[in-house]
């Protein structure tokens, strides 16, 4: 499932020249995909990804997690509480965009 997203996003990415951003909806998440499943992963890999930013990851442990993941795999995440927060943060670094409304 996780590697059919990732395919998904792959053509995401190679549709566009510019830099994109993923705005991740973390809410229910129990628990990550096994280690050697996010080191298979091409998104990672895009030359045109910029931020990770995702909200709702309620359990201590699995943002930990993926933190170290992010940073073990050179990515830039952000994570935040709320949908709220993470659509302010993109603007902050990406000049490019407008002010961005949380999705629901």
């Amino acid at each position: 499932e996780f590697l059919q997203l990732d395919e998904v996003l792959i053509g995401m990415f190679q549709s566009s020249r510019q830099t994109v951003h993923l705005y991740i909806n973390l809410t229910g998440l129990k628990s990550l995909p096994a280690l050697f499943v996010l080191q298979n992963t091409k998104t990672r890999l895009q030359p045109n990804l910029g931020w990770s930013v995702a909200y709702g990851a309620g359990n201590a442990l699995i943002r930990t997690l993926m933190t170290v993941a992010a940073s073990t795999f050179g990515m830039k995440l952000r994570l935040y509480r709320t949908a709220e927060e993470a659509a302010r943060f993109l603007p902050l670094v990406d000049k490019s965009l407008p002010a961005l409304t949380a999705a629901r």
